[in-house]
């Protein structure tokens, strides 16, 4: 089996002792039994060392491995450098409820228990409060609201990012899929006395319609539109012969289910790989070649 490296973001990694700059996005073939050594370029963060073997990886929790045909990707996975400041503190009768940071994490204490949510970076102006039987933790995160609601009765934490209304007991979200055309969702949730159910969720365009994007980028958002299940989009970036052999009815066959959208290169090859992640650090990915014809795709070759 071959093992390529890859991170989302700059960093430095040290093989067999020799340190070197690894830009984002570029992939690098390692030797089997290689010692690997990860330096993260971003603060608050702690570096770690693997030995690249298939006993290695299934040990180690600080990489995300994908599976791919025939070979592994490995993605550095940092651990935090936690904070003890309390940020924000509240009591509520039988629990006390305070967000500590950085990196910022939500804990309640009830009973002598602890409960705890880490929370997204780079949240701010934090308010606490109680909402029917709810403990909730209010915050902006960049143009979203930012919701966090421990459950007293369920015990469970829930995290609502977009644009946010609480009213009595029910949630109101408005969620960017972030997609190149502004997929979105209304997701409606009800606070009941023994969870938060979901109650209904409707797919939209937060433009309202298709939003327009380069055309070379017609191929990412063709598998955008797949993922969405917005078959009728997905066809607008298919040229007029190949909508003949690869219909709706065809996509979720022919590409199944799939969490992210990523575009790799193995040696001079340029691919898609459809991600399905199956725990926090495993997935397992399909890849597939595109051909265009004018910046439309004529045809797509399964490579798996």
């Amino acid at each position: 089996m071959k093992y390529y490296l890859y991170s989302n973001e700059d960093i430095v990694i040290g093989i067999n002792g020799l340190n070197q700059e690894f830009p984002a996005g570029k992939t690098l073939l390692i030797p089997n039994n290689t010692v690997v050594t990860f330096y993260p370029l971003k603060k608050g963060l702690l570096p770690f060392t693997l030995i690249c073997s298939a006993n290695k990886l299934n040990q180690n929790k600080n990489i995300k491995t994908t599976s791919y045909k025939d070979f592994i990707i490995i993605e550095p996975v940092f651990s935090k450098i936690y904070s003890p400041d309390i940020l924000l503190g509240k009591n509520f009768k039988s629990l006390t409820a305070c967000l500590i940071g950085k990196p910022y994490c939500y804990l309640i204490h009830e009973n002598l228990k602890n409960y705890k949510f880490e929370c997204k970076e780079h949240i701010k102006n934090f308010e606490i409060y109680e909402q029917n039987n709810t403990i909730i933790l209010q915050a902006d995160y960049y143009d979203n609201d930012y919701i966090v609601a421990f459950h007293k009765n369920e015990k469970i934490f829930y995290e609502f990012i977009g644009k946010v209304v609480i009213e009595n007991q029910l949630i109101t979200v408005i969620k960017d899929k972030e997609t190149f055309s502004r997929h979105g969702e209304i997701l409606k949730f009800e606070i009941t006395t023994n969870k938060i159910k979901l109650l209904s969720q409707e797919g939209i365009y937060l433009n309202g319609a298709p939003a327009n994007h380069a055309p070379f980028l017609n191929h990412i958002a063709f598998f955008e539109a797949i993922r969405e299940k917005d078959y009728k989009l997905a066809t607008t970036y298919l040229t007029n012969e190949l909508q003949q052999q690869l219909t709706p009815s065809h996509f979720s066959s022919f590409f199944g289910e799939f969490d992210e959208i990523k575009p790799i290169t193995i040696g001079e090859e340029h691919k898609i790989a459809l991600i399905k992640n199956l725990t926090p650090i495993s997935a397992t990915a399909k890849t597939y070649k595109i051909v265009f014809n004018k910046n439309l795709i004529c045809d797509i070759l399964d490579c798996n």
